[in-house]
């Protein structure tokens, strides 16, 4: 099993992506300690020989990556906005050894 904390802005197109892929998933609405900031936490059900390609649709789908915000400045100060690139995404990926696993 992969347990993979993603960003929720990131989470319908992984889900998506995985569950085309034919991985089973089930996402929980998380909550970051430190920043707040909305998480979504996907535990998905592998075998041992699909670990690999399910980590590499993960970074390819979550995974860090820059992006574009606008940053306010301080017109006070004569500091005008602008746009600047920003890293974003990023997932946490715990890579679990079930012992046994049952649908009932």
């Amino acid at each position: 099993m992969i347990l993979a904390i993603i960003r929720a802005d990131d989470s319908r197109a992984t889900l998506d992506g995985l569950t085309h892929a034919g991985y089973r998933v089930t996402k929980v609405a998380t909550e970051g300690a430190w920043l707040r900031k909305e998480n979504a936490t996907l535990l998905i059900g592998v075998q041992d020989n699909q670990v690999d390609h399910a980590l590499k649709m993960l970074k390819r789908l979550a995974g860090k990556r820059t992006g574009k915000q606008m940053f306010q400045g301080d017109l006070a100060v004569g500091i005008p906005p602008e746009e600047v690139d920003v890293e974003i995404g990023g997932a946490t990926v715990f890579v679990l050894d079930i012992g046994q696993f049952a649908q009932m």
